[in-house]
């Protein structure tokens, strides 16, 4: 395979650590398939020394659980669809809404088999959560009074945990008004996402939920986990005054063209041919013309390169982001897509 997406096993491991640092109890996150690294390729590396895992969706979570046996917790942290398959297969499901949770019974009863289920809180985000104290007790009672229904967890996810002001503050205080109403105290208490754990989080709070860190981004002690590799295939001699690619690019000087095969296809962003660079013996070489579905250019002039030569396409999310002026997270989980043979170093 020409194209090559690198795990740094090492670097992975050393992500896990720092998080355990400021929270010993950590949920992985390998929704998008695992940030867009291969998510059968991160459990590989991760099985051993985690025991709580999140997903987005069914989908995710039952392929996930091809991967990972009942001593390991799934949770679909989302709009759970198609409940009965998760419960079958001892997947944790969030709720937020009296429905859902009499469907969930229901079903229960009529299998004879127990659910174990999350209660997400809204404390601000407006995505998905009870916002209403009373319609949470509601629940809590229905929970008690079923023999069929565990309640596993309680959570909210923080949308400005990396904000200096005091979002953050204000939804743990409002969160605490809702896990106060929670007498069992095996109950589970987390929160999301990463950089949570750079704030002080209260001791109610037992466990953190966490994706961007553990890939590598959000703080100096972490390491980027993921690298993409491709090969020259092949080089063309330009005259100044050609265009290359799409969209009419002039060159302005005689060059030599190194052909790459990887494109938007791939996760490459369209916006990289604006002051991207990939790398050939460790040489920044920019990107010329737009980027094509399956294919980049780069101007390799003056550079002694030869076909095959190893490219450098991609080692960090914060870098094409900036490039691409998007989100390391839209970078990470584009690459999902990426027509490329995945290996551990």
């Amino acid at each position: 395979m020409i194209n090559v997406k690198y795990i740094d096993k090492s670097a992975l491991l050393n992500n896990l650590d720092v998080c355990k640092k400021y929270c010993s109890n950590i949920i992985v996150m390998v929704k998008a398939d695992a940030y867009g690294h291969g998510v059968k390729t991160v459990v590989k590396i991760l099985k051993d020394k985690v025991k709580f895992w999140g997903v987005a969706n069914t989908d995710e979570a039952l392929n996930l659980r091809k991967f990972l046996d009942n001593t390991h917790t799934i949770l679909v942290v989302g709009k759970s669809q198609n409940f009965g398959q998760l419960i079958k297969n001892n997947i944790d499901i969030t709720i937020d809404d009296f429905k859902e949770l009499i469907d969930i019974k229901n079903f229960c009863i009529k299998n004879k088999i127990k659910a174990s289920i999350h209660i997400a809180i809204n404390t601000g985000m407006n995505r998905i959560g009870v916002k209403n104290i009373k319609e949470f007790k509601r629940l809590l009672e229905i929970i008690k009074s079923s023999n069929y229904i565990k309640l596993k967890g309680v959570f909210t996810h923080c949308f400005d945990e990396d904000s200096v002001d005091n979002h953050f503050d204000k939804q743990m205080a409002k969160f605490k008004r809702f896990v106060d109403c929670v007498k069992d105290k095996d109950v589970l208490v987390h929160i999301g996402g990463s950089f949570c754990l750079t704030k002080s989080v209260s001791k109610f709070v037992n466990m953190v939920r966490v994706g961007y860190f553990l890939y590598g981004y959000g703080s100096a002690e972490l390491k980027p986990v993921m690298t993409i590799e491709s090969k020259v295939v092949k080089i063309t001699h330009c005259k100044v005054g050609e265009f290359v690619g799409y969209g009419k690019t002039k060159l302005s000087k005689d060059s030599d063209i190194a052909l790459i095969p990887l494109g938007y296809a791939d996760g490459i962003p369209f916006n990289f041919a604006d002051g991207g660079y990939v790398y050939i013996k460790n040489k920044p070489c920019p990107v010329l013309g737009r980027i094509c579905m399956d294919m980049l250019m780069v101007d390799v002039t003056n550079i002694d390169i030869k076909l095959d030569d190893k490219v450098t396409i991609f080692d960090n999310a914060e870098y094409y982001a900036k490039i691409a002026k998007t989100l390391p997270y839209e970078i990470l989980t584009n690459f999902s897509k990426a027509r490329t043979k995945t290996l551990i170093k």
